[in-house]
């Protein structure tokens, strides 16, 4: 004769259990497998934006702008072009926050400390072509105030990001309202 307790044998619970602990078991390793998966992509895209920045330093250190007179539109290109980089990794990084590719809000906080320093630093970088004539034209159509406003644009929309990830009573970085 069998063991039997509520009219189930010995072997009937273990099967029940089996049951119940095979779906937690799969769902505690996906999701401890899933946040380290999302801690490797969040540190390549900050080594990448770091990267970029480091450029960005370097390149902002040995050119300074050019007087107001001396702006043409190769000189902008040039300028522009590392803060770009900079501002192509953060997008990215942003991106895959916001499509909750990164959604630990542990890991997104974590790397909000770092981001939001460095997009102040590229809003403040292109604060300084506000100085330049806005109708310096850019490109064939393109004025350098076009430009500005789809930069500023640009950046508001990474801020909008990443402010939703930020804890409560952090202070709003922008460099411009």
């Amino acid at each position: 004769m069998a063991f039997e307790i509520f009219g189930f044998t010995v072997g009937d619970l273990a099967a029940i259990g089996a049951l119940i602990a095979s779906p937690l078991i799969f769902w505690f390793g996906y999701s401890r497998t899933r946040k380290s998966e999302q801690i490797k992509i969040a540190r390549e895209c900050m080594d990448r934006i770091k990267l970029k920045h480091q450029k960005f330093d370097e390149f902002d250190d040995k050119n300074p702008h050019p007087p107001v007179s001396d702006m043409d539109t190769r000189k902008f290109v040039e300028l522009t072009e590392p803060i770009r980089d900079v501002l192509l990794e953060i997008e990215y990084f942003s991106y895959l926050v916001d499509k909750h590719e990164i959604g630990d809000k542990i890991v997104i906080r974590y790397y909000y400390t770092k981001v939001m320093p460095i997009l102040g630093r590229m809003e403040h970088a292109i604060n300084r072509f506000s100085q330049y004539d806005p109708t310096l034209q850019v490109t064939n159509v393109t004025t350098l105030n076009e430009v500005l406003e789809k930069y500023y644009e640009w950046i508001k929309g990474m801020y909008d990001i990443w402010h939703r990830y930020r804890k409560k009573g952090d202070v709003r970085t922008r460099v411009v309202p």
